[in-house]
């Protein structure tokens, strides 16, 4: 109710107000782990090398695949659907997690959720951004980028919560989370190619 109260009164686009529901669900999964994530590295017997060298993973990989989608005419033909297999494909990696026993699976695990970050960023940027002017896009991304900050926030309290008793919890609703974006997200396709 609240997103839809404020993203009415911004100018938002209807795909770009369902994007923002869609990245709210998805950055609450998200807030759960980042804040405890070197304590996760750690669990499986990690160290903060490891910790360093898994984020370069995802980030090197991540970048690449974002210039290499973002950039192709397939992608250009194919952007809305490539929101919904991100968040869709993000949900598969997410339960990678569950499977992680040693920091070798962890990097596996990093070089698959910078492949479906890469899919889903440019994509996502896309259709959030398309038909707005430069007023209308500044309210829109400070819309996104402070109810992200809120969400994040308050899913990390809760998920250092849940980690004490259970980080297999958090991979589990980190995954629905993705998923509900999906399906979220998949409203953006109606009357669309």
């Amino acid at each position: 109710m609240i997103i839809k109260k404020a993203s009415g009164g911004v100018g938002l686009s209807a795909s770009g107000a369902i994007l923002l529901r869609a990245s709210l669900v998805m950055n609450f999964g998200v807030g759960l782990f980042a804040p405890i994530y070197a304590l996760y590295v750690e669990k499986i017997g990690g160290s903060i090398l490891d910790v360093g060298i898994a984020y370069a993973i995802f980030s090197i990989v991540t970048g690449t695949f974002i210039i290499l989608f973002g950039t192709s005419a397939f992608f250009d033909r194919n952007v809305r659907k490539f929101v919904v297999a991100g968040y869709f494909l993000m949900g598969l990696t997410y339960l990678g997690y569950l499977l992680i026993e040693s920091p070798l699976h962890l990097f596996i695990v990093q070089i698959f959720l910078g492949l479906t970050n890469g899919i889903l960023e440019p994509a996502w940027d896309a259709v959030f951004s398309a038909g707005s002017n430069e007023a209308q896009e500044a309210k829109n991304w400070s819309l996104w980028s402070g109810g992200v900050s809120l969400i994040v926030g308050f899913s990390a309290l809760l998920g250092s919560y849940i980690a004490h008793y259970s980080f297999s919890a958090i991979f589990i609703i980190m995954s629905a989370c993705a998923f509900i974006s999906s399906a979220i997200s998949a409203k953006i396709l109606k009357g669309r190619s």
